[in-house]
């Protein structure tokens, strides 16, 4: 459920304590205008939501993106009694008309892709409703294509079961549950919600009123079998709404005479090919904008890219080049490094060489020295010799001396 309710055609408003669910076809458009007219005053919206005619569907865009609850904001709301919480409901046969012919006997836009959900057979719809006939073979067309749609599972939009958003068991969640169809449904839902805000000094006066198509379509254009089949889908819907299924029987009127409806609806069916042929250009205006608005985007997309890619190269481009700076810097500081190291392996090669000869010099002297002291060494055992002589010639004279003394006694 709570996915469901997050969806399209819920309100949240934390200002007003307010929660409000309508989902498509059921006053939806002018509920959510009234809320976010409320709300904000002054919000900006794509065309003037607050003049009745086709412009004023932007609302739900706008909703969408400023006023729509999250899952998790649904459980805090549903867990706290300060918010009035309101779902809004519809007869589902009253539904299912009004989205035919506000929406699907359009012709062209997104709702007349949904008639081919489930089918690739291609109808061009008459849309010259001068002849009755030509409407009443239309709605069958598009009631028959949105069956086999929703019997698929298929994703339209505007046709979707209510049942499909809330059941039963849901309802007592919600402080108010109106039902579109009933007499009197704007003046109850006012009254309820004006009684709310009465706590905050704001109110909604009134409901503004959407004709989205001027025809309203009697259910006896439907065939039997069609309206039997539509009943029946909707059955869950008819209990939600605590009502017993209804009969074709009781619907479809014996006596319908399809000539007087023609003559009494003259105008609007004058009126409805004027709104179907200017609903099917301003979609296809929309379509051709919306078209427009993506290349737009893809070529901005591809702009930025292609800036971002520039930048990039640009960045790139000055990174190499300070790259080749910082390399250049460093190419001078190893020269300049190198050129040092040149000059100091120069003073070394100086100082090796005035080492060299210093070496050669003291290897020169050492020769000498090593002459000097072989001389001193002979003339030493010279003088060795000459001690030795002196000695012996001392012995000699001192025998002499000892011969003379001994033979003058």
């Amino acid at each position: 459920m709570l996915t469901a309710l997050s969806g399209p055609g819920s309100f949240i408003s934390h200002k007003y304590k307010l929660f409000v669910h309508a989902p498509p076809k059921c006053a939806s458009t002018s509920i959510l205008t009234a809320l976010v007219r409320l709300g904000n005053p002054n919000a900006e919206i794509t065309n003037d939501a607050s003049s009745e005619n086709l412009s004023s569907l932007d609302i739900h865009p706008y909703v969408r993106d400023h006023c729509r609850p999250t899952e998790q904001c649904l459980r805090d709301i549903f867990a706290s009694s300060d918010f009035c919480k309101i779902l809004v409901l519809r007869d589902p046969l009253s539904r299912f008309l009004s989205a035919i012919a506000s929406k699907y006997l359009i012709g062209s836009g997104p709702y007349a892709q949904e008639l081919t959900l489930g089918s690739t057979i291609k109808y061009e719809l008459k849309k010259n409703y001068s002849d009755i006939q030509n409407l009443k073979d239309d709605v069958n067309f598009v009631s028959k294509r949105l069956l086999t749609a929703l019997s698929l599972g298929k994703g339209v939009t505007h046709v979707r079961p209510l049942s499909g958003f809330v059941s039963n068991k849901d309802l007592p969640l919600f402080d108010n549950v109106f039902n579109v169809s009933d007499s009197g449904f704007s003046e109850a839902f006012l009254t309820a919600i004006n009684l709310h805000l009465h706590q905050f000094g704001v109110a909604v006066d009134r409901l503004p009123r959407f004709n989205e198509s001027p025809l309203d379509i009697p259910v006896d254009f439907l065939e039997s079998s069609f309206l039997d089949s539509i009943l029946e889908f909707y059955h869950n819907d008819y209990i939600l709404l605590g009502k017993d299924l209804p009969k074709s029987s009781d619907i479809l009127s014996s006596d319908f005479d399809f000539k007087k409806f023609a003559q009494k609806n003259s105008d609007k069916l004058s009126s409805s090919v004027l709104f179907y042929d200017v609903s099917s250009k301003f979609f296809q205006k929309d379509l051709i904008a919306k078209e427009l608005g993506t290349k737009n985007r893809r070529l901005e997309r591809e702009n930025n890219e292609f800036r971002d890619k520039i930048n990039i190269s640009t960045l790139e481009k000055e990174k190499a080049l300070a790259q080749v700076n910082n390399l250049k810097t460093e190419k001078e500081k190893a020269l300049a490094s190198a050129q040092k190291l040149q000059e100091k392996s120069l003073d070394q090669n100086k100082e090796i060489k005035q080492l060299k000869l210093a070496v050669d010099e003291l290897r020169e002297n050492d020769k000498y020295r090593i002459l000097h002291i072989a001389q001193l060494q002979e003339d030493l055992n010279r003088l060795k010799s000459f001690k030795d002589i002196l000695k012996k010639q001392q012995l000699q004279i001192s025998n002499l001396v000892d011969m003379l003394l001994h033979a003058s006694l």
